[in-house]
């Protein structure tokens, strides 16, 4: 590994070097880079620690009104009055319903041969063949149905 760079070194004293363990490694096997990482943190350490000051109060007004000041015109935006734009969408909703009702259709279109013809014999030979299978019972069954 080449020797550290001084922004590897600066992350590491404060621990926010992504490889901190390579670092580690290569520091114990460097002693130039030792000496540096040394020397910064000494260097650091008598950094006095600065919080933050308090924005004043009025600062969030002042943002605001300066950027009201420079956004856009809304008003500028539209050249027609919202109920024109509502007459407007009225207007092209019916033309696409009228034009879906009356424009000519292709009537040249193959419709698919249909796969299976039902003929009326088979149907009953269906309907009567469930009862073929035990006739004494759909026999027996006859009478009584019509005597209700």
């Amino acid at each position: 590994m080449k020797h550290l760079t001084e922004e590897q070194i600066v992350l590491h004293c404060y621990g926010d070097a992504g490889d901190g363990a390579a670092i580690e490694e290569h520091m114990q096997e460097c002693s130039q880079c030792r000496e540096e990482f040394d020397k910064v943190k000494v260097l650091l350490a008598g950094i006095p620690a600065v919080e933050a000051p308090e924005p004043p109060a009025y600062l969030e007004q002042k943002v605001w009104l300066r950027v009201r000041d420079q956004a856009p015109d809304r008003r500028a935006v539209s050249w027609m009055p919202k109920w024109a734009w509502g007459a407007v969408m009225a207007v092209l909703l019916a033309a696409a319903f009228l034009a879906g009702r009356f424009w000519p259709r292709n009537v040249d279109v193959q419709k698919p041969p249909h796969t299976a013809q039902v003929s009326p014999g088979r149907v009953l030979l269906v309907a009567v063949g469930d009862c073929s299978m035990n006739w004494s019972a759909c026999w027996q069954r006859l009478p009584t149905a019509r005597q209700s």
